[in-house]
């Protein structure tokens, strides 16, 4: 059978071959990386909201680097509290990660302690609000900023949506310094969600 295939390959001309190849490695990138279409507006007009696209990415981007955070900081201490042979007793005392922390149970009551219900340590108090008032306000942070760009106008949301972002990457470190320097991060932000929304309303109604 192998041989019988070899030859009919070797009567292939080389020119089918290449077209055969060809074709094969289009399918394959069209598959994987599909062809832009065409924008549904003029590139110019799509332009347009390329500052408040950039502000989406950044305040996800951001959202992401507290997660992280949230994570180490338990992990941190979990290693810094938890005994060596308890921690690695299930995959081995020598295992470690890229990160340095020992492997875990989490369902074991130590374990879940530190990682899910603590309200003892400051580091692990800390990364678990630099997320939670982050979601908190994510929501309406981006559906607001989006239907202002939409009904007044993606220039200034550019403007807003960067200090809300510059006021929220300032809430860990206000955070620590405690009330009332929390404010400086948590109003800012509170005031522009709401300025998009009342802008918004008014110029729906002068739509009407």
């Amino acid at each position: 059978g192998g041989e019988r295939a070899l030859r009919r390959a070797e009567r292939i001309p080389p020119e089918k071959a290449l077209r055969m190849a060809a074709a094969s490695v289009e399918w394959l990138r069209d598959g994987f990386w599909p062809r832009a279409s065409p924008p549904a507006c003029a590139h110019a007009e799509l332009a347009r909201y390329a500052g408040p696209a950039y502000v989406t990415v950044a305040m996800f981007a951001l959202y992401y680097i507290f997660l992280l955070f949230q994570t180490y900081s338990k992990l941190y201490l979990l290693n810094k509290r938890t005994p060596p042979a308890a921690a690695g007793r299930a995959l081995g005392p020598r295992l470690r990660t890229a990160l340095g922390v020992q492997p875990y149970r989490y369902h074991d009551p130590v374990t879940a302690a530190i990682k899910y219900g603590n309200t003892l340590d400051p580091l692990a108090i800390l990364g678990d609000r630099m997320v939670g008032n982050t979601l908190e306000q994510l929501s309406p942070f981006l559906g607001s900023l989006w239907l202002y760009s939409i009904f007044v106008g993606p220039e200034r949301a550019w403007l807003t949506g960067s200090v809300y972002i510059g006021s929220r990457a300032l809430y860990p470190a206000l955070f620590w310094a405690g009330s009332p320097w929390i404010l400086l991060s948590t109003v800012p932000g509170y005031a522009i969600i709401w300025y998009h929304l009342g802008a918004t309303l008014y110029a729906l109604q002068a739509l009407s």
